[in-house]
């Protein structure tokens, strides 16, 4: 007459090892949805990198043609000096473009890796001088529209025409106005 449930700890450790066995199967089923989701996010990082790597090779070809356009004004101008200058500059610029417009997101990161690891003054400093330049370009494309409409575009801003009032030492001598309220009662 022995039956399962007569043997001590037997059906115990059939639960158990049915619990575990569910736990380990979530446990991996997430651990493969969180890998999945990483892949989507990384994806997603370097469409958006792509798109601006591509956005800002776009610009800078815009930039040497302007450029071009500018060197040859002054060569009709008889101003060779200046005019070869802009010339210069444009061929810099395009390289550039083309540069960036020929690399691949993984390619640049190598390459800019790289770099920082053999030259690590040069890659701050050239850090330091790209967030100038993009802080500039931000402050400089922020749009008007915000402060036309009385809306101070950062924190300090104020008006032009106020000017701060601090409290001075005599208006402490004078007695409330009526109906003021104070801090004693």
């Amino acid at each position: 007459m022995a039956s399962s449930s007569s043997i001590p700890g037997n059906t115990d450790t059939s639960l158990t090892g049915k619990v575990a066995q569910q736990a380990q199967n979530l446990a991996q089923q997430t651990q493969e949805k969180a890998g999945d989701l990483v892949d989507q996010a990384q994806d997603q990082v370097k469409t958006g990198l792509t798109t601006g790597k591509e956005r800002a090779a776009g610009s800078l070809g815009a930039i040497a043609q302007a450029l071009r356009q500018t060197g040859q004004q002054f060569h009709q101008q008889h101003q060779d000096a200046i005019g070869g200058f802009a010339d210069s500059a444009a061929g810099q610029v395009d390289r550039i473009a083309g540069y960036l417009h020929n690399r691949d997101i993984d390619q640049l990161a190598r390459e800019t890796e790289n770099l920082a690891r053999s030259q690590p003054a040069l890659f701050m400093g050239g850090a330091l001088a790209l967030g100038f330049v993009a802080a500039r370009f931000l402050k400089s494309s922020r749009p008007m529209g915000d402060e036309a409409a009385g809306h101070p575009t950062d924190v300090y801003s104020r008006p032009a025409n106020s000017v701060p009032t601090y409290p001075t030492a005599s208006s402490f001598d004078r007695p409330p106005a009526a109906g003021a309220v104070t801090s004693h009662g």
